[in-house]
């Protein structure tokens, strides 16, 4: 868990007990970029907590991560759909 990604692991300790994971971390320690950015930050993001996943074993996680790194890509970077 050393070389774990700080923000990613706080999603996975929060689903882990709730069923259900915020960027309530991440947002605390990125500072606010421009829009675009902040969404290619986010994709990273869900996309580190879905690797966690993986590596954990934990498949409703890597689902859930899987389908909001979907959800930021469509709405903060359109052209990714193409």
């Amino acid at each position: 868990m050393d070389d774990d990604d700080g923000c990613a692991l706080d999603a996975l300790l929060m689903f882990q007990y709730t069923g259900n994971y915020t960027t309530r971390s991440f947002s605390a320690r990125t500072p606010n970029p421009h829009e675009n950015i902040r969404g290619l930050l986010l994709v990273k993001y869900h996309c580190e907590v879905g690797l966690l996943a993986d590596k954990y074993d934990l498949p409703d996680l890597k689902e859930l991560a899987s389908l909001r790194a979907k959800h930021v890509a469509a709405e903060y970077l359109p052209a990714a759909q193409a």
